[in-house]
């Protein structure tokens, strides 16, 4: 990465010290060239780095639901909720009944313990991250469920369920760029007829009502 920027970095004082008088069209267009290929290389660089940190974070999580899972598929919301101290943790004697959860805090020592605000709802957490499994709506089902496989999970906590690859990537915020260059594009038109038809003229005198939504109005 130095080395690109260092590279960069020569190119934009090459740039900047090509007199201004002298300088033809080709080789300023040829500099510029230049430096956009050196920063699109910086870009895909650091997006690679943090596919590589999302792709590591993502797969600890997806190992602690799986081994999580273990625990609350094999004991239940209440027996559970029963062994959590004040201090977050288990409690030391009955914890020796439950030999799965036993392992869990073996492989996860540093997970806190506690329940939802009504106490209802066993919950753990690790990395900064809250998980639980128990009582959850389904809008699909139209009732509270329970988690049982991790892919309910990873939808439901936002963990990617495979690795990601800097192409997929690339490609998506290239596309979520051109949908957000045609939605500016369409406000704009919108904006440009609403004024041809004297909305605001109209408007102000009540013979239409509307009210802003991110710079759009809506009239009735």
């Amino acid at each position: 990465m130095n080395n690109l920027e260092n590279k960069l970095q020569e190119l934009r004082k090459e740039l900047r010290d090509l007199p201004k008088d002298k300088i033809s069209k080709k080789e300023g267009k040829t500099l510029i060239e230049k430096i956009e290929k050196v920063q699109h290389m910086i870009y895909m660089q650091e997006l690679k780095n943090k596919v590589s940190r999302i792709n590591k974070e993502h797969a600890e999580f997806r190992e602690f639901i799986k081994d999580f899972l273990k625990v609350t598929n094999t004991y239940n919301n209440t027996e559970l909720i029963d062994l959590i101290t004040n201090s977050g943790k288990l409690h030391k004697t009955k914890i020796k009944k439950y030999p799965i959860l036993v392992e869990f805090i073996k492989k996860y020592p540093y997970v806190y313990f506690d329940t939802d605000y009504n106490g209802k709802q066993f919950r753990v957490r690790y990395n900064r991250r809250e998980f639980f499994v128990h009582n959850i709506w389904s809008t699909e089902e139209n009732k509270y469920i329970d988690y049982t496989k991790p892919e309910q999970m990873y939808k439901w906590f936002g963990i990617i369920p495979k690795d990601l690859t800097v192409e997929e990537v690339y490609k998506q915020i290239q596309e979520v760029k051109e949908e957000s260059k045609r939605f500016k594009k369409q406000i704009e038109e919108y904006k440009a007829r609403q004024k041809d038809n004297n909305v605001y003229f109209l408007e102000n005198n009540g013979f239409v009502s509307g009210y802003n939504f991110n710079s759009v109005s809506e009239y009735v």
